[in-house]
């Protein structure tokens, strides 16, 4: 175990995550939860304000310039044959 490494939870058996996933997970869990739940209220306020086919184009935007940054944060390169690669696997 290097020392940056949190000890696993008592009593687990061998492979089981340590605390320190566990907290993520749950968190994650929880984010993901209030984003999907608050979907609804806010998508029911916009389309009082905006067309529905403008509020898919900026919803579909959003989540291009969403999922690109996150790609290149990873590192991950955006060429064509690299999302070939990805797209077969």
């Amino acid at each position: 175990m290097t020392p940056h490494q949190t000890k696993p939870l008592a009593g687990a058996p061998a492979g089981a995550p340590e605390k320190s996933d566990v907290i993520k997970a749950r968190l994650s869990l929880v984010a993901l939860c209030l984003g999907w739940g608050t979907t609804w209220p806010m998508m029911r306020i916009a389309l009082s304000e905006i067309p529905p086919f403008s509020m898919r184009v900026a919803s579909l935007f959003l989540g291009a310039v969403t999922l690109t940054s996150l790609a290149l944060l990873q590192g991950r390169s955006l060429n064509r044959s690299n999302l070939r690669t990805y797209a077969r696997q």
